[in-house]
């Protein structure tokens, strides 16, 4: 990747950061994946306050621009087009009861998202319920 490719990968990342960062106070994180010949770029966030990290979205490209592209349209637009979910959930030895939420097509997307990167054995969910529109 020369150094033109590499400002437009940072400024479409920062972009995203933007728009993300109106509606939520977490740490948006990008992670990058070749797989299968095509560019998978994997927008992660990262809640501070329960220091944990939850899956966003996903969008393949054919390179690092092209999926962050895809990325920046679906950021624009998903409110529009998903649903949104509340989930409660505890981690496995505490008490306290977390609220997280999350944007999906259907309930089993909105509880991927949550489920990404995480032992299934070490969360209990209380709750998954659908949030009305506004």
């Amino acid at each position: 990747m020369n150094a033109d490719e590499t400002l437009k990968v940072i400024e479409s990342e920062k972009e995203i950061q933007q728009y993300l960062g109106q509606d939520t106070n977490h740490i948006i994180n990008f992670k990058y994946e070749f797989r299968d010949g095509k560019m998978h770029v994997y927008v992660e966030t990262i809640n501070p306050k329960y220091n944990q990290m939850f899956l966003f979205h996903t969008e393949t490209g054919i390179d690092k621009l092209d999926a962050l592209t895809r990325m920046l349209d679906y950021v624009k637009s998903y409110k529009d087009k998903q649903d949104s979910y509340t989930i409660q959930w505890c981690a496995t030895g505490e008490r306290e009861v977390r609220t997280s939420y999350f944007s999906g097509a259907t309930i089993e997307e909105a509880l991927a998202k949550f489920r990404y990167g995480r032992d299934r054995n070490k969360t209990t969910i209380f709750l998954i319920s659908l949030n009305p529109k506004a």
